[in-house]
């Protein structure tokens, strides 16, 4: 009668997990942010604002959530952007002429759970020029 050490068990447990479980998919990225070119701002006077509206790609649909937030993770101070509509504006101060300022934009979306769930993240930054 052949007997099977702690090790033979232990070894014959993990191929059959991963029998049954199979190896992880990689799945491409759910969303992503459209290319967004350097933008040029001329205030004539104090208090012209800015705007721009980002806008995404979901490159796989049955996994995509609902919504998608955005942010800001660097902007220049007064910048904001709309969580749910992407919409940047901004009205440039005295201060900020004469500069490029480096903004990144945030898009956040989420997997469904037959996706295996959480939470997926792209970026893009692009410059402004004050004139």
């Amino acid at each position: 009668m052949a007997r099977i050490s702690r090790w033979g068990i232990l070894t014959l447990l993990l191929v059959v997990v991963l029998a049954v479980t199979g190896p992880a998919i990689a799945r491409p990225p759910l969303i992503s942010i459209n290319s967004i070119a350097d933008q040029e701002v001329n205030p004539w006077f104090e208090g012209v604002t800015f705007t721009y509206t980002v806008t995404y790609q979901v490159t796989d649909p049955p996994c995509f959530g609902e919504e998608v937030i955005f942010s800001l993770d660097q902007a220049p101070s007064g910048m904001s952007i709309g969580a749910f509509n992407g919409k940047i504006t901004w009205s440039p101060t005295s201060s900020q002429r004469e500069k490029t300022h480096t903004v990144t934009v945030r898009a956040t979306a989420w997997y469904n759970f037959s996706c295996g769930g959480g939470s997926l993240a792209y970026t893009r930054t692009f410059q402004i020029f004050v004139c």
